[in-house]
């Protein structure tokens, strides 16, 4: 499922807002009371959500924005929960004031904004252990391979879980989560409306990386490039040959500072197929192939990897730069076909 935060600093705004999000795609609404800068008018703003709901009053501790006392914020969730919200985000501290008070499942959550913790497990393991319905934990990824340790926790939680890495490097998180058990994925309104660092747009989530037709039977590709490039023309590219020619494939960005470290992780962990390779990363990629054509040794780098039995073929196709990013893969394939 899609969710899609609506936060603003005015309950009218507020109500703009869910109106607005009925012609995004999207499963669902998160409903940030904590962000209102005015008493919330709780009842108005769910009646204008013509999607299902989950509310959020979440404290400064936890990252949010209310400042009120625990009773305020506990007097909000629980309007909420008359209102018939069908999610109610809560701490620890809220569970049992919340617990039977109406249907309303609870989504305990744990946020990290300094990095992916060490004791993941342990913290996942309290929040399990708690009478919440749900589990959702946010981290934050400094590396490509904090994905794999948010995708191994939500592989063995008990419950219903939405895992998030958060921040560029987190991205594949937020659209491959399902594979590995995520109840629900956030993506913003529109570009600037972020709840969370790395967030993108419910159409780009939708439309660019076709989350919707993504199963276990698609095939993952990637652009490799360095924090910050995104290669977001190849992306593009790629995916709308993917989309002309019927293909089960998703093509994703994957920033990295390290590009070994990448190489070495998250192919095999997440079965991708083929990459695009950036620069700096080239040379680094041409290293890591068990083979290479004539042309990627010429030049000592790699543009491309693909994966075939098991082995990573390098090539380095510089007609890439006119667009044509997913042709080098079929001409790749189409060799390896005719030399077997």
């Amino acid at each position: 499922m899609i969710c899609i935060p609506l936060s603003a600093k005015t309950n009218q705004e507020m109500i703009a807002l869910a109106r607005q999000a009925s012609s995004e795609p999207a499963d669902l609404y998160e409903l940030r009371l904590d962000i209102l800068e005015e008493p919330a008018m709780v009842e108005e703003i769910i009646a204008a959500c013509d999607r299902p709901v989950m509310a959020t009053c979440r404290s400064v501790n936890e990252g949010g924005g209310f400042r009120g006392g625990y009773a305020r914020r506990r007097d909000i969730l629980r309007r909420s929960i008359q209102a018939g919200v069908e999610y109610v985000d809560c701490e620890a501290s809220d569970m049992e004031s919340l617990r039977g008070f109406g249907p309303s499942k609870l989504v305990i959550s744990m946020h990290d904004f300094s990095g992916t913790p060490s004791d993941l497990d342990y913290r996942i393991s309290a929040l399990t252990a708690t009478k919440a319905d749900w589990v959702k934990f946010a981290v934050t990824a400094h590396r490509p391979a904090d994905n794999l340790r948010v995708f191994e926790a939500m592989t063995r939680c008990p419950k219903p879980v939405i895992g998030i890495a958060m921040g560029e490097m987190g991205l594949v998180s937020r659209v491959l989560g399902q594979r590995f058990g995520s109840r629900l994925t956030f993506a913003s309104l529109d570009s600037g409306r972020e709840s969370a660092p790395g967030q993108i747009t419910a159409r780009q989530l939708s439309g660019l990386y076709r989350y919707y037709h993504i199963n276990h039977d698609t095939e993952l590709y990637g652009v490799l490039t360095e924090p910050g490039d995104g290669g977001r023309d190849q992306v593009m590219a790629m995916n709308l040959a993917f989309r002309n020619t019927g293909r089960n494939a998703v093509c994703l960005p994957f920033a990295a500072n390290n590009a070994d470290d990448f190489l070495r992780t998250m192919p095999v962990a997440l079965g991708i197929q083929g990459l695009r390779i950036a620069e700096p990363h080239r040379k680094a990629a041409l290293e890591f192939a068990d083979e290479a054509t004539d042309r990627a040794r010429r030049v000592g780098s790699a543009s491309v990897l693909i994966r075939h039995d098991g082995y990573w073929l390098a090539d380095n196709d510089r007609a890439a730069r006119t667009g044509d990013c997913y042709s080098p893969f079929l001409r790749m394939r189409m060799t390896m076909a005719t030399s077997a």
